[in-house]
């Protein structure tokens, strides 16, 4: 019954466009044989059914006996028989147990071998028997929608069943709203950590709108890859929120004192600063690009999460060194007018 709620599942989850492979190695129809011990027979003869089955572990299996120590070095002392008394059912007519009276009997004058069919490995979870179902989620979908998907087919199952999530599944379900609190804790406190530096609540916007642009580079290189946003892409995003607000910062920062030190306009500011700083964000956003790019040519062991991150992180520095570099001196021009605007509107002079 359990395989054939595995497979169906695995079956209807093909057909649903959020799932791209699902499968499972559970089988319940591997070839076995079945060791049926005459229990009533051996208590006839006086052999108990430790010697039987210890017969049958040692001689088809292996049995540790001891250790001994040898030229300074520690052997292990194990029983089995040799591989040529061990490859058919027919090589229990070797192995004899030796009665009460002292006579040998042959192992299968006690035992009857049926040919049955059963599962491989039977696993356990939470103490009940279980199947593993593996999944991956098909381009262009997140994970949360390939979840969502699954868990419909499970609606239909029988209520002696049920299912639980278990590795990265697991954990995305557990931390639930955990990554857009995540996303909106580190704006938060980047602009607070701004206004604080620059003692204005308006000029941090021309820093933060650059995000944006960065988060949309992000994006659509992980479209273009068919990786999901998943668990190691939100965390290259909120690493970008960071690394695109340093660049910004550069330009605005310069901006803000050729303004108010130099008493420079709006726009010569944000040129003046532009130019200043442009070699210098290009070599530090440069750098970083460079470094990421072992993450996004990963090969082997644990290659996705390391693309998952690589790819996303220097898609948006991409993206910011691109497009965003020569539009910060706008957004500073826009918001620093807009600001001394109101301020002349409300005090009568610009701040």
């Amino acid at each position: 019954e359990l395989a054939d709620e595995l497979k169906n599942l695995v079956i209807e989850s093909s057909k649903s466009p959020a799932i791209d492979f699902a499968f499972t190695s559970f089988r319940a129809n591997v070839p076995q044989y079945f060791v049926d011990v005459d229990r009533v027979k051996a208590k006839t003869l006086g052999i108990s059914l430790d010697e039987i089955f210890g017969t049958l572990q040692s001689q088809l299996g292996s049995s540790y006996i001891n250790d001994f120590n040898k030229f300074g070095q520690t052997y292990q002392v194990i029983m089995q028989a040799d591989s040529n008394y061990r490859n058919a059912i027919d090589d229990l007519d070797k192995f004899y147990l030796r009665t009460q009276d002292g006579e040998m009997v042959p192992l299968t004058n006690l035992v009857e071998i049926k040919p049955v069919l059963g599962p491989e490995n039977v696993w356990r979870y939470n103490k009940f028997r279980a199947g593993i179902i593996n999944a991956n989620v098909a381009p262009g979908y997140a994970t949360g929608e390939a979840i969502k998907a699954f868990e419909q087919l499970t609606a239909d199952m029988p209520v002696s069943f049920t299912y639980e999530w278990t590795g990265q599944a697991f954990e995305q379900l557990k931390a639930g709203n955990a990554a857009i609190m995540a996303f909106a804790m580190a704006l938060v406190f980047i602009y607070l950590f701004l206004v604080a530096q620059y003692e204005s609540w308006s000029i941090p916007s021309a820093i933060l709108m650059v995000l944006p642009i960065a988060l949309a580079g992000s994006v659509a290189a992980l479209m273009v890859t068919g990786i999901s946003l998943n668990l190691y892409a939100q965390i290259g995003l909120i690493l970008l929120i960071g690394m695109a607000s340093k660049n910004a910062i550069l330009i605005v920062e310069f901006a803000r004192k050729q303004r108010e030190e130099e008493k420079k306009g709006i726009k010569e500011a944000a040129e003046t600063a532009a130019k200043l700083r442009f070699r210098a964000i290009n070599m530090t956003a440069l750098s970083f690009i460079l470094g990421i790019l072992p993450l996004v040519f990963a090969r082997g062991a644990g290659m996705f999460s390391q693309m998952s991150l690589g790819i996303t992180v220097c898609a948006g520095m991409l993206a910011v060194l691109l497009i965003g570099t020569f539009l910060i001196p706008c957004f500073y021009v826009w918001i620093q007018g807009i600001r001394e605007a109101l301020k002349t509107r409300l005090f009568g002079q610009p701040d």
